[in-house]
């Protein structure tokens, strides 16, 4: 019995240990977009283009994850990445800033990636993600982005692009409880 007793503790840590690593989930939702940066016949141009709603369709992520919105802390950019997929061979040589905005119909546009003093030979621009609270732009059924973009030189073609972006969502499965 004594060794019974002295037993307990240990299988009281053990529990409280295996209730802690349940108590977060972590997933990672990932969101595909194209765009078109216009033709600009003008040097250091500025130029805002808002995208059309992009579903979250986060409700299956969330369901696959047996979480609910409820049990969402909190939402947070990890990757942006800007591909230019038309016309072969251009890059993002002719732009000086590009920066990124998240809205939503009732929600104010917030600065969620940027990239300032742009040098590249590439197509391939990875973005400066900010730290900004996602949660109540992503949980929603849509999202848009705005683009705002300053050019270094003139834009003799337009430009196709390809948005990738990753977010991590973090959710409390105790709190249901």
């Amino acid at each position: 019995m004594k060794k019974m007793i002295a037993f307990i503790p240990v299988i009281c840590l053990l529990l409280l240990a295996s209730c802690q690593a349940l108590k977060h989930i972590t997933f990672y939702q990932e969101f595909h977009e194209s765009g078109t940066i216009p033709q600009q016949t003008l040097t250091s141009a500025t130029d805002s283009i808002t995208t059309p709603d992009i579903p979250t369709n986060v409700a299956a992520q969330l369901k696959a994850n047996n979480t609910s919105p409820d049990l969402v802390q909190s939402v947070e950019m990890q990757t942006l990445t800007l591909t230019i997929t038309a016309p072969a061979g251009q890059t993002f040589a002719a732009l000086q800033d590009v920066q990124l905005f998240i809205l939503t119909d009732s929600l104010p546009a917030v600065e969620i990636a940027s990239k300032h003093n742009i040098i590249s030979t590439s197509n391939v621009l990875n973005m400066d993600v900010d730290a900004t609270e996602l949660k109540p732009y992503l949980l929603g059924n849509s999202f848009k982005l705005r683009y705002i973009i300053t050019s270094r030189a003139a834009v003799t073609q337009s430009l196709t692009l390809d948005m990738y972006m990753k977010v991590r969502f973090q959710a409390n499965l105790l709190a249901a409880l």
